[in-house]
């Protein structure tokens, strides 16, 4: 699911069926959105719990995409999926941390 590129639509509903397998009570705000023509750029910050561990996590993204006759044609979304992992206790914190000079 998180690090994996899906690209079309069949893709993105596998993952984001693999997403809502794998979190429930989401919860996604929008938190500022930008605008250049076609192009749209929403950032928001996301809250989660984890099925199988019951644990809560937050991170935060940003998506864009390309509009056009009020329809979505392309988009691409960047989510911070690293923090969640942390949250999770998934990956150690301290050595991700030694990672980026922490």
């Amino acid at each position: 699911m998180p690090g994996t590129a899906a690209a079309g639509p069949q893709a993105f509903h596998q993952f984001h069926e693999s997403f809502l397998k794998t979190f429930e009570q989401v919860e996604v705000t929008v938190d500022h959105v930008m605008k250049d023509g076609p192009i749209v750029t929403p950032w928001c910050s996301v809250s989660v719990v984890h099925r199988e561990e019951g644990a809560p996590a937050t991170f935060s993204g940003s998506a864009m995409g390309r509009v056009e006759d009020g329809r979505i044609v392309e988009g691409w979304n960047v989510l911070d999926f690293l923090s969640v992992t942390v949250q999770l206790n998934a990956v150690d914190a301290e050595r991700v941390g030694k990672l980026f000079g922490g």
